[in-house]
């Protein structure tokens, strides 16, 4: 019979190959776990921009509206702004003629009392209503009607 020949491979290379393998291996398995944690990375990033997409636009839409409410307040204030203007001038005339009429009658009541020779206590008497008018004059309250009646 003829005689096998067995190769023997060299120790040296074999542990060499196999330690290669092992380490190619475990890159292999790094690798994949490094991948697999990337995936569930991509996911979570993925659900968070979903949900904060919703929330914000449902802020842009809020925000909106709060700026169409606010350009509304603003109108309904300078509005009455502009009415409030409007009527402190409608009094401030009404009171001016008021005014003016009360220093007219003192005039008058000078006058008269000089010319005609009133005597005195008809003239306090009158003095003392016109005084009473003034009175109730600064402490009116005036209503629109008041004040529309021109």
């Amino acid at each position: 019979m003829p005689k096998k020949i067995i190769k023997k491979n060299n120790p040296t290379e074999s542990s060499r190959e196999d330690k290669m393998m092992v380490i190619l291996e475990d890159m292999r398995d790094e690798i994949k776990i490094v991948a697999e944690g990337h995936s569930v990375l991509q996911n979570g990033i993925y659900e968070l921009s979903k949900e904060l997409g919703g929330e914000l636009s449902n802020f842009g839409k809020e925000l909106t509206s709060v700026k169409k409410e606010l350009t509304s307040f603003r109108k309904e204030f300078n509005e009455f702004r502009n009415d409030t203007k409007d009527n402190f001038k409608i009094l401030f005339e009404y009171l001016s003629r008021i005014d003016d009429e009360i220093s007219d009658i003192k005039n008058e009541l000078k006058n008269n009392y000089k010319k005609k020779g009133w005597d005195v206590k008809w003239r306090k008497a009158i003095e003392e209503r016109v005084e009473k008018m003034e009175k109730m004059m600064k402490g009116k309250d005036f209503s629109m009607n008041i004040l529309r009646d021109k």
